[in-house]
């Protein structure tokens, strides 16, 4: 007879930690597709205008530093670089970079989030080339994990395990994976 009171206050523990009013919760779906847009437009964005569109044949070596504003306040900035060789007009440019968010206060709803990489989001992935031209498409990866503070202080721990897939190298890309366990499938303006 004691199961029925454990699991009860198993319950009920479990509903108060997904509560934006309590200590920790887990994000909405609206409140992980906002995040991840504000995201995916601090990565997308900066490369999408420091990515060539056409390449020589030799070693590039592109240094990634940027910074974005966020929404209502805070930043995030990309560092870190893209480099490879290119021969014969082909090359896979690796990327690796790193975004820092701090403090980056995002509205949703009538209420703001602020934002924190924990520490960084990994951003990888590589930039094709076929002829010394961009390929059509191409994909970005963000991983890490992401602090969420919401109202009275509440917090989330949301792992980012997110691509992105560019088409045509140009906003708006496409982004499918998850941010703090909610499946994410959207189109996001960079």
């Amino acid at each position: 007879m004691r199961r029925p009171a454990v699991l009860l206050l198993l319950a009920v523990a479990c509903s108060e930690g997904t509560d934006p009013g309590t200590q920790y919760y887990s994000l909405s779906q609206t409140q992980a597709e906002a995040a991840t847009e504000v995201l995916v437009a601090g990565v997308a964005g900066p490369l999408l205008a420091l990515v060539p569109r056409t390449v020589t044949s030799g070693l590039i070596q592109l240094p990634v530093t940027s910074s974005t504003d966020c929404p209502e306040s805070g930043v995030m900035t990309l560092s870190g670089i893209i480099q490879g060789t290119v021969s014969g007009g082909a090359a896979s440019l690796l990327i690796n970079v790193g975004e820092s968010v701090s403090r980056c206060v995002v509205p949703l709803e009538g209420k703001t989030y602020e934002m924190n990489g924990v520490p960084v989001i990994s951003v990888g992935g590589f930039v094709n080339y076929l002829g010394g031209l961009l390929l059509a498409t191409q994909s970005l990866f963000l991983t890490g994990t992401v602090q969420v503070i919401g109202d009275q202080n509440a917090q989330a721990i949301c792992p980012v395990d997110l691509t992105v897939t560019i088409t045509g190298w140009s906003s708006p890309v496409r982004v499918q994976g998850s941010l703090c366990g909610r499946g994410i499938d959207q189109t996001v303006v960079a």
